[in-house]
């Protein structure tokens, strides 16, 4: 009798468990600040004893505030980090990082959100982590440690329609990961972990053209990652 109990339980837990895995947790539910040990309720309180000193909306990743007042605007949600963002020049911005969604559309670590918090249909395909992003002269350009843009060879940096997120020829060919990026005039410069940059000796720095991509003269010594 006592075996057949025990077989019961289990498969009482294997049909609980099933069930609980098609679950999706709700992300709007108000999470403490530092660990929950216990916690109980009735019909319409619930009671928690911790850690943690405050209770309130989670915000995953990233955040919009006022300029202003420095109170939280509402904005979409991603499912990962966020690890740059710029100004659209249209009351929206660009970001890159290690997300799969942004709000309920898929976008894999490139995307670029509305004024209005819509998200845009610019949806540029990358094979791997986008670390920088920059928009200037009507160009994007990206740096990161992927290897390919929308099925082309880019190896670590390229260059983006900011409308149609179709690939621009630029193509400067650094052989190692570039971790920022920036533009100043029609000079783009690099920092990362390469020891040259279309064929030419440059240590982890490197200043090339934004017309071409070609390598400019300015080399200045770093012995380590940018």
């Amino acid at each position: 009798m006592a075996n057949a109990q025990r077989i019961v339980l289990v498969t009482l837990v294997l049909i609980h468990w099933q069930r609980s895995e098609a679950q999706v947790p709700e992300r709007n539910w108000w999470v403490p600040n530092l660990a929950a040990y216990g916690m109980a309720a009735n019909t319409d309180e619930l009671f928690m004893v911790g850690q943690f000193t405050q209770i309130g909306p989670p915000d995953q990743y990233h955040v919009a505030l006022d300029p202003l007042t420095g109170e939280v605007v509402a904005g979409p949600r991603t499912d990962q980090e966020v690890l740059a963002y710029v100004a659209d020049g249209e009351g929206g911005w660009f970001g890159c990082g290690y997300f799969t969604r942004f709000g309920t559309e898929a976008r894999n670590g490139l995307v670029r959100v509305n004024g209005d918090g819509s998200i845009h249909p610019w949806y540029p395909a990358v094979d791997g982590v986008v670390r920088d992003i920059v928009f200037a002269d009507d160009v994007v350009y990206i740096a990161g440690d992927f290897m390919m843009v929308n099925g082309v060879d880019r190896p670590y940096c390229a260059a983006l329609d900011p409308t149609s997120g179709a690939l621009l020829e630029w193509d400067p060919q650094p052989n190692g990961v570039v971790n920022a990026i920036d533009v100043v005039g029609g000079t783009v410069f690099l920092g990362g972990g390469f020891n040259s940059v279309g064929g030419v000796p440059r240590n982890n720095l490197c200043a090339v053209s934004a017309t071409d991509g070609s390598v400019l003269p300015w080399n200045p010594p770093a012995s380590g990652y940018v």
